[in-house]
């Protein structure tokens, strides 16, 4: 099983993962993988940029998961309810990267 964290805290970045994690999804073929996208600072304010919407949906739709520290949403003035169904709310970003990374996930900083 392929474990993978991959932390964004900035905004222009977002392409970037996304593409990072077709590629990683891609390369991984059928093995069994875990992959988790924690996103805090700036950067929680990409899980509502419209034009980004479509390539959450579809990551996630392959089992990625998408974590936004709320600590950061709140510092952003971003509205809870203004975020998709395919992003989750975790209390603490770093807190979040530290759990996954002692759970063995592999940390990832594009």
């Amino acid at each position: 099983m392929w474990k993978v964290v991959f932390h964004i805290d900035e905004l222009e970045k977002w392409p970037l993962v996304f593409g990072n994690l077709r590629n990683f999804l891609g390369d991984c073929g059928d093995a069994a993988v875990e992959a988790v996208v924690v996103a805090n600072a700036v950067a929680v304010l990409g899980a509502v940029r419209e034009d980004w919407q479509a390539d959450f949906q579809q990551l996630a739709a392959q089992g990625v998961v998408f974590e936004c520290c709320r600590i950061a949403l709140q510092g952003n003035g971003v509205d809870l309810a203004r975020l998709p169904a395919a992003v989750k709310v975790t209390p603490s970003g770093i807190r979040r990267l530290i759990e996954l990374q002692q759970a063995g996930f592999a940390y990832i900083r594009p």
